[in-house]
């Protein structure tokens, strides 16, 4: 800053009148004394009041208000005071952390379900003797049927088998206050100790009938509502004749989602006998036992995950103040434009979330405005990728918010908020903590 001085020199002129008065007398010897002189000094000070009135020129020199004075007005601006960057650099380096830990679920299944399917339903087989004898399979000798008997049976063959397992609710109250429901588990690829991992399989056997077993099919479904369920293993197969003996299948259910319920649907159907003229005898060995043996055998070891949907929240996001350095106390400024890389931003760095959703994180420095508004920063945050940004503020105001200008400024303000959309999403069972 330019500095201008006014200095006023007064010379105080110093008159001076001397005067002497001598005086001289002669006696005898005996009584002579040594002449004593006597001066008489008068120095007149002389005291005068300046007035500066005449420096007045109400340009530049104005009288003050009180008229006790005088002062200078200086039209022009000041000329701008620079500031190393270094004293403005504030380093944050916090985490900002919302924990929770959902409670586990213990989920096992292992299970073996055998079922027989004893044809014909409800009524006996009939041999070819006359009057006609009712027999049960398999015989003690082999024994004929008609064709047009078994054809009837065949005719009436419609079965379908449903075996329905509950699965265990997971308490909500375990769970954080933005999930709205669950959804369903994810199933964890844990193996039991002899190796089995999770799966489904099942092992379908045409025992003895006299025609192959056609139309065949099996699912797996699951769904809290069992009219529009999730398909988990779907399986068919056009015929399974006695020669043939057995189909076999298996479903790898590892990382597969369950909801309520798990639902098994096995269908058969029966094939007939093509004749012209006389009816056919079809044989029922001893070894037959006219019957659809069907086993399941299900296990699963584990969940890993929760479905979840989850409401729009915004989550507690506490900071603590960010202390403003002490060695020069800053009021309000301008930042310089057309600055270097590295001078005059706000770098974010390692910015991410270990949450298992998305969620919009947005930063509010109220300390830096465009004129118009307070730099804003909205980010995206996906889950565990780290996110690195710079923002230019050239040009920006640098001010004391919300306090007025007239204080220094001590703590810089930075409003965090970090939302949840809604969304469906995965939450850990395992205990662990949900994200930070």
């Amino acid at each position: 800053m330019r500095e201008s001085f006014l200095k006023i020199f007064v010379f105080p002129f110093l008159g001076l009148f001397s005067f002497f008065s001598v005086s001289c007398d002669f006696e005898s010897p005996s009584e002579f004394e040594m002449p004593t002189w006597y001066v008489d000094i008068k120095l007149p000070l002389l005291q005068e009041r300046y007035d500066l009135e005449g420096m007045v020129d109400s340009v530049q020199i104005f009288p003050s208000s009180d008229s006790m004075g005088m002062q200078l007005v200086f039209e022009d601006s000041l000329p701008t005071t620079s500031i190393d960057s270094d004293w403005l650099e504030v380093a944050v380096n916090q985490s900002i952390e919302f924990e929770t830990e959902p409670d586990t679920i213990e989920l096992s299944i292992d299970t073996t379900i055998n079922i027989s399917i004893t044809i014909p339903l409800g009524i006996a087989l009939i041999d070819t003797a006359f009057p006609p004898n009712t027999f049960s399979a398999p015989p003690a000798e082999a024994t004929g049927i008609l064709a047009s008997f078994w054809n009837a049976i065949a005719d009436s063959f419609d079965v379908e088998v449903e075996i329905l397992i509950d699965l265990p609710d997971i308490d909500p109250a375990t769970l954080p206050d933005f999930i709205t429901t669950v959804d369903g588990v994810v199933i964890s690829d844990t193996t039991d100790p002899e190796g089995w991992t999770p799966s489904f399989w099942t092992y379908i056997t045409n025992n003895g009938l006299p025609t192959p077993l056609e139309n065949i099919s099996f699912e797996l479904l699951t769904g809290e509502n069992m009219n529009s369920p999730d398909t988990l293993a779907n399986k068919t197969k056009i015929s399974l004749d006695k020669e043939d003996s057995e189909w076999q299948e298996v479903e790898h259910l590892a990382h597969d989602t369950l909801s309520s319920a798990l639902k098994m649907v096995y269908k058969f159907g029966l094939s007939k006998i093509d004749y012209e003229g006389l009816d056919t005898v079809l044989t029922i060995k001893t070894t037959d036992s006219v019957k659809i043996d069907l086993q399941i055998i299900l296990k699963i070891f584990g969940v890993d995950n929760a479905v979840v949907t989850i409401a729009e929240t915004e989550l507690p996001t506490p900071l603590d103040p960010i202390s403003f350095p002490s060695d020069i106390e800053i009021f309000s400024g301008v930042f310089k434009t057309e600055t270097q890389p590295n001078v005059n931003e706000i770098s974010i760095s390692n910015l991410k979330s270990t949450f298992p959703f998305d969620i919009d994180y947005y930063m509010n420095f109220r300390n830096f405005s465009d004129g118009s508004d307070s730099v804003k920063v909205p980010l995206r945050l996906l889950t565990s990728t780290a996110f690195d940004t710079a923002f230019k503020i050239d040009g920006y105001t640098f001010a004391n918010y919300p306090a007025s200008d007239t204080s220094a400024l001590t703590e810089m303000i930075v409003d965090i908020a970090a939302v949840l959309q809604a969304q469906q999403t995965l939450i850990p069972l395992d205990g662990s903590e949900l994200g930070q």
